[in-house]
């Protein structure tokens, strides 16, 4: 008497198109990662652009001011030369008189 004893164990063809699916599900699931991953650092290098644009705008303000007290300063000197030539001017007027 020969006991043959059957494994659960589903056909080839079966066994292969299970396997594909897992790892067609595996692949799916790391593609979807992966979109994730790259819509997480687009929005990374979309506040990074705007950081740089706002530090840029800022720099340029300060430039402007910059550029302004140094108008300013070379105005102040103006004036005081001719502060200085109004006082010579009043000094050899008195001079004269004498």
């Amino acid at each position: 008497i020969i006991c043959t004893k059957r494994l659960n164990v589903p056909p080839p063809p079966l066994f292969l198109l299970l396997f594909l699916i897992i790892i067609i599900n595996i692949i799916n699931i790391n593609i979807i990662i992966i979109i994730i991953i790259i819509i997480i650092n687009i929005i990374i290098i979309i506040n990074n652009n705007n950081n740089n644009n706002n530090n840029n705008n800022n720099n340029n303000n300060s430039n402007i001011n910059i550029y302004n007290n140094i108008n300013n300063n070379s105005n102040n000197i103006n004036m005081n030369i001719n502060n200085i030539n109004i006082n010579t001017n009043i000094i050899s007027a008195t001079s004269r008189k004498k």
